[in-house]
């Protein structure tokens, strides 16, 4: 028993040869809760709080940033410049009518689509494309030559056109 009483002595002098040995407290030695006040409590607490304040507004400032960077050009505002991509001028910018044929060159029939007939004697119409037409109007470059109660008939250069009502 005399070898536990004198390490515990040592331990307790402060003797270097007991460190790192875990001993337990003397019966002088005052309790933890009086040796950190409240004071110096509270003053770590309201660190800690600023601390994590400060943090989480970093963090909605950077989730703000993605949201302007990545979120907002999937909801149709403009993302910029592609980069590596080369701005062409006028001359070298390829032409989009080059390949389209001229408007009198054009050899197709023109869609024309027959809604339907006001037919009268004198005078009668006919509903095309939505637009109401009587006997020597124009649309889309085929002229409407003859109106009856069964259809209509149009001219498209030297093709003739009949749409039927039924």
């Amino acid at each position: 028993m005399s070898i536990i009483n004198e390490a515990l002595k040592k331990a307790q002098e402060g003797d270097g040869a007991t460190r790192g040995i875990l001993l337990p407290p003397a019966a002088s030695a005052k309790p933890i809760s009086r040796l950190i006040d409240a004071h110096t409590v509270s003053r770590y607490t309201a660190a800690g709080r600023r601390y994590i304040a400060w943090l989480l507004a970093l963090a909605g400032i950077a989730l703000g940033f993605i949201i302007l960077k990545y979120l907002l050009p999937l909801l149709g505002r403009d993302p910029g410049p592609i980069s590596g991509a080369k701005e062409l001028s006028p001359a070298q910018a390829p032409s989009l009518d080059a390949n389209l044929p001229a408007a009198h060159e054009s050899s197709a029939a023109p869609v024309l689509i027959l809604s339907g007939i006001v037919y009268d004697e004198e005078k009668p119409y006919a509903i095309v494309n939505n637009s109401v037409l009587s006997v020597g109007d124009e649309i889309q470059g085929a002229r409407l030559t003859d109106i009856d109660r069964e259809g209509v008939k149009f001219l498209f250069g030297e093709e003739q056109i009949r749409l039927s009502a039924k």
